[in-house]
């Protein structure tokens, strides 16, 4: 089992008791995003201070630390991403910790070979943005950047750039929590997907590299996008059948990949994120359906021993 582990950036003012509320929410719908091969793990901002802080060098070295933290058994950068709570009452400013944390990974994401996953989340009701478009509760966007602020208040240093939302207030379409989080490369699937009888299986699915760029990459056209995408909902809405324990995962890829086939078929084009979260969706739901089908071998060996025992 493979680890994810993601670092919530809430304020030092924040309630406990309600930030432990939201890193479990939070790491509630990322596991059900990752699937059951992966172990997903959040760790708020106080708990890592309390723990790392002192080894870190204290207070103004600790925000470096939790980017560039090395885990000692993986060897591996102990975090993947940061995630930042906004929402229409807190907005989007951030003290300079938080500010250096989120460049920090922004900087790291643009080294070759690493990542740094940056984003923010409406923790709140719906945010708006401007020019009559907003943010849904609980929507996941992309941090672009930082714009510092005038006054030199470290409680309220700089304000984060969300991804398609320019400081005109336009907002572009941005990737739903699932297609977000979906573009972290799992693995390469142990098997495509299998569409259900009488639909044809999708064509493989080659995972997308760490770090792959949007950009100069092969497009498929969209029809073919929309139609695996199609097979994705039936083979989910199977499976979650077939499979308790898999319902919430397979709902939640069937909600966001109904979202997505209408985007597409709406401006026909598809992205290179788009394809990166649909590999990742069919990588996840064909793990569910190996289970399904180990379950099923294993009721009819039970059925084969049963009569021969007869």
């Amino acid at each position: 089992m493979s680890d994810i582990r993601w670092f919530l950036a809430n304020r030092k003012s924040d309630d406990e008791v309600i930030v432990k509320r939201w890193a479990a929410d939070l790491r509630a719908f990322l596991q059900n995003t990752a699937g059951p091969d992966y172990l997903v793990t959040v760790i708020d901002g106080k708990t890592d201070f309390d723990q790392h802080a002192v080894e870190a060098g204290g207070w103004k070295l600790w925000p470096t630390n939790v980017v560039n933290r090395i885990d000692p058994t993986s060897r591996r950068f102990f975090y993947d991403g940061v995630c930042v709570p906004i929402s229409r009452e807190r907005g989007l400013a951030v003290g300079k910790v938080t500010d250096t944390i989120i460049n920090g990974f922004l900087r790291r994401a643009d080294q070759p070979g690493e990542d740094g996953y940056v984003a923010a989340w409406n923790i709140g009701s719906q945010m708006p943005m401007g020019n009559g478009t907003a943010l849904e509760p609980s929507e996941v966007v992309d941090i672009t950047g930082t714009s510092l602020l005038a006054g030199g208040d470290w409680t309220n240093w700089s304000r984060i750039v969300l991804a398609g939302v320019p400081a005109t207030g336009s907002r572009l379409v941005v990737p739903s929590a699932v297609e977000w989080m979906a573009r972290i490369d799992l693995g390469t699937p142990a098997a495509p997907v299998k569409g259900p009888s009488p639909r044809q299986p999708s064509a493989p699915v080659k995972s997308a590299a760490r770090g792959l760029p949007t950009s100069a990459r092969t497009i498929p056209d969209w029809q073919q996008a929309t139609s695996r995408l199609e097979t994705l909902i039936d083979v989910c809405r199977e499976v979650s059948a077939d499979i308790p324990d898999a319902a919430d995962f397979c709902d939640s890829v069937s909600e966001s990949a109904t979202s997505m086939a209408e985007r597409i078929s709406k401006f026909k084009s598809v992205s290179a994120a788009q394809l990166r979260a649909l590999a990742n969706w069919e990588g996840g739901v064909a793990r569910w359906q190996q289970r399904r089908e180990r379950d099923d071998d294993a009721r009819d060996d039970d059925g084969d021993r049963n009569r021969n025992r007869r």
